[in-house]
């Protein structure tokens, strides 16, 4: 089955554990995809989307800590960002009988994507000047 999501080297940040963690996110929405896809129950959608929403805390939590000990600038602008997509993503977990995983993978995919393109791009020059 083709993945939802791949990763492309343009996604890296140059730092191997966020990198890592990134790939993880990306791995836990393809298999919310395959798991939509082969129209599992509910309450298999429903463990994926909480490993989901456990991971993406993780993640963002190791992430503001790199980001304040590499003195990110818009360190508040990005983790506004973060709160942003907990709240959404939690949204979208208590309510998976009231959306589509279509829906959801659309809204992960988009905002997962973008948000490392964009947000976790402009932090990497800081954490690599960080660490010279």
């Amino acid at each position: 089955m083709a993945e939802y999501v791949v990763w492309k080297p343009y996604y890296s940040v140059d730092n191997a554990s966020l990198d890592m963690e990134h790939k993880i996110i990306v791995g836990l929405i393809n298999e919310l995809y395959a798991a939509v896809i082969s129209k599992k129950e509910e309450g298999d959608l429903k463990a994926i989307s909480d490993r989901l929403v456990r991971y993406t805390n993780k993640h963002f939590q190791h992430e503001e800590q790199v980001m304040r000990e590499c003195d990110y600038p818009r360190f508040y602008d990005h983790k506004l960002e973060h709160e942003r997509l907990r709240q959404r993503t939690l949204d979208f977990h208590n309510n998976l009988n009231l959306v589509t995983g279509r829906d959801m993978l659309r809204f992960l995919n988009d905002w997962w994507c973008e948000h490392i393109r964009e947000s976790d791009k402009a932090y990497a020059p800081y954490l690599q000047m960080s660490m010279r």
